[in-house]
């Protein structure tokens, strides 16, 4: 993966080397995840997300959220429209591909108010339809308290196709409180009420027992 700011080489190619092994993919779509549920019998409460009362970050800077030409293949960041907020210094990120994808994927995070980006990675692969991830922590990157940042995702598909791109906005917005104890499901329906949008998602997004509500967030943000 090359980083398009000068770095040491061999700090550039363990960034490329973690950021390969941190991009994942979780397969089942939500209409798999929804056909289990009814299958089963299952029934949840849901986890309803609520929008922060200080607003959507991408609000508070005047800028538009997930847009960009989402076809060749369709790519969508998993975030409420304006952005969202988190917690967490070195959160996990999320977006979804409509369709397996062959070519480079670029990864963008910028503070609003800086020139160049915190991180411009590009890597060129073949990713199966579904839920996609990395993680700034296995990067090594840091989000500074209440600093809005916009992320993107490009795909530059192989061959000729148009570039598909999403963009959304990420704030850290620490808090006092103690930290919530309980079940993952307990905890991620905390953080939704409290609009805390990437710590509550990425409860779920990852646990197998967890998939009924991890569609049920999707949904709400109208990924299907």
């Amino acid at each position: 993966m090359t980083n398009k700011h000068p770095v040491p080489t061999a700090r550039n190619r363990a960034v490329c080397s973690i950021l390969l092994a941190c991009l994942f993919i979780i397969c089942e779509t939500a209409a798999t995840i929804q056909a289990k549920a009814q299958s089963t019998g299952a029934t949840v409460e849901p986890i309803v997300f609520v929008p922060p009362v200080i607003g959507a970050p991408g609000n508070r800077v005047g800028a538009g959220t997930r847009s960009g030409n989402l076809s060749s293949p369709g790519v969508s960041i998993v975030a409420p429209k304006g952005g969202g907020l988190t917690r967490l210094e070195s959160p996990r990120l999320y977006w979804w591909l409509d369709h397996p994808f062959s070519g480079a994927i670029q990864i963008q995070l910028r503070a609003n108010d800086a020139e160049r980006p915190l991180l411009d990675l590009e890597e060129n692969l073949s990713v199966p339809r579904g839920l996609q991830a990395f993680d700034l922590g296995s990067l090594g990157l840091r989000i500074r308290d209440r600093q809005i940042y916009e992320w993107s995702i490009t795909l530059h598909p192989a061959g000729s196709g148009e570039p598909s791109r999403a963009i959304t906005f990420l704030e850290r917005r620490p808090s006092n409180a103690p930290v919530r104890s309980g079940d993952k499901a307990t905890v991620a329906r905390s953080l939704a009420s409290e609009g805390i949008w990437f710590d509550a998602f990425a409860k779920t997004a990852r646990d197998p027992g967890l998939l009924d509500y991890r569609n049920a967030l999707l949904l709400q943000i109208g990924i299907k």
